[in-house]
């Protein structure tokens, strides 16, 4: 697993295709191999793009990597909503169900696996965990941090011209 974490040597540049066909089975195209080359050149960056160009995939096999090879690391993934966090560490949980090396890398506490459908541990002490925009998160601990974008919708039931939700932008 190690293998492919490594930078090459000459030119600095690491292999993110390679490590995600090699450890979990999974073809990235080559926008997706430039956005996670983008995400090691500039750690402290905010994405904004355009909808359904495969954001949410790319940027947590790149947390899930960061995490699978980098030791005592966390990762938190906020949202407004639990299930829209949830769903993002979906993608994690799903690499880890497919692939044989990161289910064996699983971290065990008093003889039970550290992985359940908020959160999870390797063994190298990396985790994640999704929360809800309402919960109670320790950011002093947090290396990776994931914010989902909260959408304004405009309640169906409030149809008076007066009411202050008309003043809102439609979603």
């Amino acid at each position: 697993m190690m293998r492919y974490a490594c930078p090459d040597p000459v030119s600095g540049i690491r292999s993110h295709a390679l490590w995600a066909k090699h450890v979990h089975n999974v073809d990235l195209d080559a926008m997706q191999a430039l956005k996670m080359q983008e995400m090691d050149d500039h750690p402290n960056s905010v994405d904004f793009s355009c909808r359904r160009t495969g954001k949410t995939a790319v940027k947590e096999m790149y947390a899930l990597e960061f995490l699978a090879t980098t030791p005592f690391q966390e990762e938190s993934i906020v949202a407004p909503r639990l299930q829209q966090s949830q769903t993002n560490i979906t993608y994690h949980l799903d690499a880890i169900h497919r692939s044989g090396i990161l289910t064996g890398r699983i971290a065990y506490k008093s003889g039970r696996r550290q992985i359940a459908d908020l959160k999870y541990q390797f063994a190298n002490s990396s985790k994640a965990s999704c929360y809800g925009i309402m919960s109670q998160i320790d950011g002093d601990g947090i290396s990776f941090a994931r914010l989902e974008r909260a959408t304004t919708y405009r309640p169906t039931s409030c149809s008076r011209a007066s009411c202050p939700c008309w003043a809102l932008p439609a979603a």
